[in-house]
């Protein structure tokens, strides 16, 4: 009887000992996954900041041609200069899109010009292709 009851305690210290190693794999692998999950957010997060900012550099290089092209171009007084807004459409970050609109100022007052101007909309479309 006494070596049955030795063996039965040995083989549950054995399973013990192996259910401590497998639950210490578990837990290390669970840490680590909520790390890595942790970290890509955080450089999704300044992946997209970084992003956004590099597109507003590059909308204002390209107003900036755009306003240069307009000095030489337009010769009228009705229109000091164009440009192109763009506006974030949906918040969520799956779905996000941008609208673009070009909008034309007079002095310090702006309209949006979707169907206002023909002639302007092609000297516009002009200088994106070129």
């Amino acid at each position: 009887m006494m070596f049955r009851a030795q063996k039965s305690s040995h083989h549950i210290s054995h399973y013990l000992a192996l259910f401590r190693v497998r639950h210490r794999i578990k837990m290390i692998e669970h840490f680590t996954t909520a790390t890595v999950c942790d970290d890509l957010d955080r450089y999704y997060e300044a992946l997209d900041k970084a992003l956004l900012r590099y597109h507003g550099i590059k909308i204002g290089d390209i107003n900036k041609i755009i306003r240069e092209l307009w000095a030489l171009t337009y010769k009228g007084e009705d229109i000091t200069n164009i440009e192109i807004q763009s506006g974030q459409d949906s918040s969520s970050r799956a779905n996000r899109s941008y609208n673009y609109r070009i909008v034309m100022f007079k002095g310090n007052s702006q309209m949006d010009m979707r169907g206002r101007c023909s002639a302007v909309s092609n000297l516009t479309e002009l200088s994106f292709t070129t």
